[in-house]
């Protein structure tokens, strides 16, 4: 397995590019490329013109995929109404249009029914390739695309034996909670999803890693986890605030509530305020993410950017890669970045 570890990727010119600036139709520069149609040699030239002087280089699927059976992918999402999620999947499917590949988007809503009645489909519609965007290790699956020879790829997520992208969510926990130690917290909460998804349990581990690390103790008080917050988490966050309240003395609250999403880190935001707490003065609130509405609350939120744009470039170069007969099942580390805002004061 190669790990490969990234900041970021920088901009590749695109078909579309190359269209907007030959004059021609986007269909023209990809039989230009592939030689699958009769082309002028007046519209040639101009096209491999603008190629040269842009460095395109045709993507491995575009070159390919002429000779699969049906142009097409699919794109597995647990959740489309997450911001990240859907941010990401629309930067898979601007890829595949810009190479003329179509792709079908399944939304499973965290059902594990929902998700298999949705890969039976793609296997029925002869897809070339899947992408599993976040989820948990579902082999069932997985053995019913290698059997159907459809080629899969895992995003926001580790799988061994299959090209995947997912983010340094263990380290950047870790390293969170070492900011929080270095400036004095050392009462720190956390508050997330049911841990089935692979990127909430590496996390969590990050967490529970760091505490022990630096003789911090996560209280049973201070941890809580509910299945409803995948799918309704600013009501479902902000009821639980309101309950752990309810039940503990206003000296025994964590100095830190961390959240593993930015919607939930609202929620608790909105419950501490209307219990009379300052934010970050009495209780610090740090979310995961960065979803637009989190720059925008009063106070912002604290949180961690994760560059779904990047991701979603490896992701489907990766799936490119294994398309065109790439053996080698490579692993692409994106880093994550601590965005400080209001939320949270730190000292040092």
């Amino acid at each position: 397995m190669n790990i490969t570890q990234k900041k970021g990727s920088v901009h590749k010119p695109t078909m579309n590019e190359v269209a907007k600036k030959s004059g021609v139709a986007l269909s023209t520069v990809s039989h230009v490329i592939n030689g699958t149609a009769p082309i002028s040699d007046e519209t040639k030239a101009r096209v491999q013109k603008v190629i040269e002087e842009l460095n395109y280089t045709p993507n491995a699927l575009a070159r390919g995929l002429r000779h699969s059976r049906t142009n097409t992918i699919g794109i597995i999402v647990p959740d489309l109404t997450n911001e990240f999620y859907a941010k990401y999947a629309a930067c898979l499917i601007k890829l595949a249009g810009e190479d003329e590949v179509s792709a079908s988007l399944i939304d499973f809503g965290y059902k594990k029914e929902r998700e298999e009645r949705g890969v039976d489909t793609l296997i029925r519609s002869r897809v070339d390739g899947v992408i599993f965007l976040g989820g948990s290790q579902d082999e069932n699956l997985i053995e019913r695309l290698d059997k159907a020879n459809i080629i899969t790829v895992f995003a926001d997520r580790y799988y061994k034996d299959y090209p995947s992208v997912s983010f340094d969510n263990y380290e950047t926990m870790y390293q969170l909670i070492r900011c929080l130690w270095e400036n004095g917290y050392t009462k720190i909460g956390y508050i997330s999803e049911a841990m089935t998804m692979v990127n909430l349990i590496d996390r969590y581990r990050g967490i529970m890693d760091a505490l022990n690390n630096y003789n911090m103790e996560l209280q049973k008080d201070w941890t809580l986890e509910d299945s409803w917050l995948r799918m309704e988490k600013l009501h479902t966050a902000k009821d639980m605030v309101n309950r752990l309240i309810g039940r503990i003395s206003r000296d025994s609250m964590p100095e830190v509530l961390i959240a593993s999403s930015d919607m939930i880190a609202i929620g608790i935001l909105d419950a501490l305020l209307q219990h009379g707490y300052k934010v970050p003065e009495d209780i610090g609130v740090v979310g995961y993410d960065d979803m637009t509405m989190a720059a925008y609350y009063n106070p912002s939120v604290t949180t961690v950017h994760q560059d779904y744009a990047a991701a979603a470039r490896e992701t489907y170069r990766l799936l490119c890669d294994k398309l065109a007969g790439r053996e080698e099942n490579e692993h692409v580390v994106i880093h994550n970045e601590l965005i400080i805002r209001k939320s949270l004061v730190l000292k040092k």
